[in-house]
This record gives structure tokens, C-alpha cells and sequence, in this order.
């Protein structure tokens, strides 16, 4: 896990963001805005190794929501804290609202190095546990799965709560132990948290300097 952040946080520019999807993803559900526009719009907003991703994404989602009837609107960023000093940002992309049911969306938008299906029922785990005694305790989750390509387009996997395996306890505790032990081990090595802060660091550094970050 620690190898593959190095990997993420050092990859320069073949490295990009399915952010551009993510932002556009609310208006391709509710087909508030024409496909085209916003394949245009969210392909502009992407690197230049991102934008046909991206495009598939939107795209995606768009002929998803045919037929339907889905009102979208923004959606919490919470942090569950399970360690001193860590916490693991649970960020939905948004609330989704269809025939009266209200449900947090959250986009699994990787093909390559995507969370594995334990992964993603921790994920619901986690949601369960942060939304008890909450404003959105009523509310459900639904995870879209746009891994899986047929005929060279995606496809959108819905995951509801029950539809995948939640972990136990233990089973919850190896898990989040396992992000801990990377953290530790990044941490140890003075690594930034995030791009943004490694390319802040690189800014400040002197000449001849920065040989952990080349």
C-alpha cells in the first residue's frame, strides 16, 4: 500500500484525476445539463491522460440515469478516527434522491488498482458507522462500480446496502490497521500527504537539495 502511494504521489504528469468526473457526476445523473456539454466541460477540466477517462465516466452515468428520475444535490465529507493523528476521509460525491428515497452516492471510478469488493464493504462499513445518530442515519449508500467495460464502455455496478459482505470487527480492524501501518511507514520516511503539499515542498527546496522527492 505504501509502494503504491509512492507510486500515485510521485507519478508526475502521466499521473491524473478522476476529480473532473466526480464534479460533473451529480449533473449526468440528474440529466440537469445535455451529455454533450458535459463531456466537453469535464474533458477541458482534465489532464490531458484523463480526459477520455473521465468522458467514460460521465458518459457512464448518463445512459445509467436514462429513463429515471433522480434529483442530485451535495452530499457530507466526514472523517472516521481511529487513530491519533489519522483519519480516513469518507467523502461521498452525492445525495442522490429517486421516488422519495434518499441515498448517498459514492463513484468507484478506478479500472486499474481498484478497491477490491472487501474494500468497498468496508467503505459501507465505515459510512454505517459515521451516519448513526447523524441528520443521514435514515439515509442509504449506494456505491456505482464503473470498473468493468463491455464493448469498450463502461458499465455502472450498483452496490446497496446488503448487496455486499460488511466486515466484522476484527476482520474491520486488519483492515484499517493495514492503512495505520502504511501511514506509519510514509510518515517515517517524511513524505507528503499530499500532492499538493509534495509540489509546495519542492517549490521551497534549495538547489542540489530533494533527492527523496526526484
Amino acid at each position: 500500500m505504501a509502494r503504491g502511494y509512492r507510486r500515485w504521489l510521485l507519478g508526475g504528469p502521466a499521473a491524473f484525476s478522476n476529480d473532473p468526473a466526480r464534479a460533473a457526476a451529480r449533473f449526468a445523473l440528474s440529466r440537469e445539463m445535455p451529455l454533450d456539454v458535459l463531456v466537453r466541460q469535464c474533458r477541458a477540466r482534465s489532464r490531458p491522460l484523463g480526459r477520455d477517462a473521465n468522458a467514460e465516466v460521465i458518459e457512464a452515468l448518463w445512459h445509467f440515469a436514462e429513463g429515471r428520475s433522480i434529483a442530485t444535490y451535495d452530499a457530507p465529507t466526514w472523517h472516521f478516527d481511529f487513530l491519533a493523528g489519522f483519519a480516513v476521509r469518507i467523502a461521498a460525491d452525492l445525495l442522490a434522491v429517486e421516488d422519495g428515497r434518499a441515498s448517498l452516492v459514492w463513484l468507484q471510478t478506478r479500472r486499474r488498482g481498484a478497491p477490491s469488493i472487501a474494500q468497498l464493504g468496508m467503505l459501507q462499513r465505515l459510512f454505517l458507522l459515521k451516519a448513526k445518530d447523524s441528520d443521514y442515519e435514515d439515509v442509504g449508500l449506494t456505491i456505482l462500480d464503473l470498473r468493468e467495460t463491455v464493448e469498450g464502455r463502461r458499465i455502472v455496478r450498483p452496490y446497496e446496502i446488503g448487496d455486499l459482505v460488511i466486515p466484522d470487527e476484527s476482520e474491520a480492524e486488519a483492515m484499517l490497521q493495514t492503512f495505520a501501518d502504511a501511514h506509519a511507514q510514509l510518515i517515517a520516511e517524511d513524505f507528503a500527504k499530499t500532492r499538493a503539499e509534495h509540489r509546495a515542498r519542492r517549490r521551497r527546496e534549495p538547489p542540489g537539495q530533494g533527492t527523496m522527492f526526484p
